[in-house]
């Protein structure tokens, strides 16, 4: 059985709706869609320029875990 939210997706997604609905539905997706890139492309240089784990000395990697 769907959940309340898993309804509204296929609702969302698969009805016919009407055109102001589908413009917005639309317009939305597309929204999402760009601020999903420009986030992934923001941080995508910073994950490849950060050492890994292994180079960090202890009391970084102490430091990481603690979240100071």
């Amino acid at each position: 059985m769907l959940s309340r939210e898993g309804f509204f997706v296929v609702v969302w997604e698969q009805s016919k709706l009407p055109a102001v609905l589908r413009v917005y539905r639309d317009t939305l997706n597309t929204d999402i869609k760009a601020a999903i890139r420009t986030v992934v492309a923001e941080l995508l240089p910073v994950l490849f320029t950060r050492a890994p784990d292994g180079d960090l000395p202890s009391a970084d990697r102490q430091a990481d875990m603690e979240g100071v």
